[in-house]
């Protein structure tokens, strides 16, 4: 599939990351791509093990919690329901 460039700043950006880093035209618009595209996939990342860690010290913080009732929760349905 073929991309048409239709803004002339922009085909001139490509045009002279082309000739600073000595690469053809295509490969100068792939490595920016992939370099853009690597730089969000990794932000992504780090978004997901932050949220991660976050998750697991809530889930820390709630196992270190007391035990109000330690019945199981068969038992306490079955009270709750009128012994039914």
């Amino acid at each position: 599939m073929a991309i048409n460039i239709k803004d002339p700043a922009t085909e001139g950006v490509v045009r002279e990351l082309a000739t600073a880093t000595g690469a053809t035209i295509t490969d100068a618009i792939r490595a920016a791509a992939q370099a853009a595209l690597d730089a969000v996939k990794a932000e992504r990342q780090a978004d997901r093990a932050e949220r991660l860690s976050a998750v697991q010290a809530l889930m820390a913080d709630v196992a270190g919690m007391p035990v109000a009732d330690p019945r199981p929760i068969a038992v306490i349905r079955k009270e709750l329901s009128g012994g039914l």
